[in-house]
């Protein structure tokens, strides 16, 4: 370490030098160390004069730098308008970085109209200059199959010459599709092993999850952890969010406390439900209703599906507020249109209870978003329905929800078998 800061202070007194004689490299290449370097105490006012130098003098890609600190809100006030200005000015001149990130501007829409066309673009001219950024977007792109750019071809030419270089990222995608089946063959044990070969926050996690929902695998919650804990030693919050969910809800002995609140901290909406979780019923803290609903508010003002499950409990059940039944059901139909499973299991037997064709309708919807995600018990209450009004139907049901491993769901086909 010694050494190799020794070096660096070598490598800082001559890019000093070539700064003092005008050399927009030099500025460049400090601003950057400044930014963010093991080597150096990070400075980003210093980062930000730097940059500015280079860019006064033509410097492209400290134009699209100047652009990242702008767009992040680094050490000055986050402003996109001005970020995109500089990333105009970058691509320009040739930046690569530029034309990352003015891509990424496209793609999401932001100040400019979303044009996916106008981002390929962008993210094609930088991965041809080996923007390693870019390439993984590319990738990103093509491998999903949501997209109407989806192309396996192009997907595998990006992809794989990274794979072959070792590349963190290549090698999570690749054990990412080989689990999902698309764009390679599904084959769980290359999947796995590309997945811990990675050895990145998002790999571990993909691969916790995997172990915790025994999906291709045996469901094993000490392999979960295993990997959970390595993504959380990398700083991945997901990683910090799953294992403090698995804790609690399978009641391991573990203390999870203090790994929710870093999540929490850090920003995590999910992280905010858990705690709130611990606070409306008590684990391993004081309960404190009013607590709890102010951080499922929090939760839910960030989108996340959990906080606003659990706001429709709270309202429902009259827990740290007044009952208001119409205001449970309206949070409990928001968290299911982002995809919770039990909220939309919930409605679903709300309206099936109620002695009205309307209502069963509705109810078949909210079981068919349950089983659209995965729930066995969603593809088992929609057989149920159906077993007066169509009984291939029914069966079909039940068939999945068997395959699903649903216990109650081969109960009743037994039971319909032998009549």
């Amino acid at each position: 370490m010694k050494a190799n800061s020794l070096k660096a202070s070598t490598i800082i007194k001559l890019l000093k030098t070539s700064v003092s004689n005008g050399n927009d490299i030099g500025m460049l290449h400090l601003g950057v160390i400044y930014l963010g370097s093991p080597f150096v105490t990070p400075d980003q006012k210093i980062a930000y004069e730097y940059f500015s130098q280079a860019d006064k003098i033509g410097n492209a890609n400290a134009s699209a730098f100047l652009g990242t600190m702008y767009a992040s809100g680094i050490h000055v006030k986050q402003n996109t308008r001005i970020a995109l200005q500089y990333f105009l000015k970058g691509t320009s001149g040739g930046s690569t970085i530029a034309h990352y990130f003015l891509g990424k501007f496209y793609y999401d829409g932001i100040l400019v109209k979303k044009n996916t066309e106008e981002a390929m673009d962008h993210f094609h001219h930088a991965a041809d200059y080996g923007n390693l950024e870019s390439i993984h977007q590319l990738i990103e792109i093509y491998s999903n199959s949501a997209t109407p750019v989806y192309d396996i071809d192009k997907t595998r030419l990006y992809l794989e010459p990274l794979i072959d270089s070792n590349d963190p990222y290549a090698l999570y995608t690749a054990g990412k599709l080989r689990l999902e089946g698309t764009v390679y063959p599904y084959n769980i044990k290359e999947g796995l092993k590309c997945l811990r070969k990675a050895k990145i926050g998002s790999s571990y996690f993909l691969l916790g999850k995997t172990y915790q929902d025994g999906i291709h695998v045996n469901q094993d919650f000490s392999m979960a952890l295993i990997y959970y804990f390595k993504g959380i030693e990398m700083g991945d919050v997901d990683c910090m969010v799953n294992t403090a969910d698995l804790i609690i809800n399978y009641k391991i002995d573990i203390d999870f406390m203090s790994i929710l609140k870093t999540a929490y901290d850090l920003g995590n909406s999910r992280a905010a439900s858990l705690l709130g979780k611990c606070y409306l019923f008590g684990i391993t803290v004081r309960k404190n209703r009013k607590k709890a609903l102010a951080l499922f508010t929090e939760a839910a003002n960030n989108s996340d599906s959990l906080g606003y499950r659990y706001l429709g409990y709270c309202y429902i059940k009259g827990m740290g507020t007044e009952v208001d039944f119409a205001r449970g059901v309206y949070n409990y139909e928001v968290a299911a249109g982002l995809g919770d499973i039990e909220s939309a299991l919930f409605l679903g037997t709300i309206a099936n209870g109620a002695d009205d064709q309307n209502n069963i309708d509705l109810a078949k919807q909210y079981f068919a978003l349950a089983a659209n995600s995965g729930s066995s018990y969603g593809y088992y209450e929609l057989a149920l329905i159906y077993i007066n009004e169509d009984f291939d139907l029914c069966i079909k049901y039940l068939e999945k929800a068997i395959n699903l491993g649903n216990d109650l769901a081969v109960q009743k086909y037994l039971e319909i078998k032998e009549k």
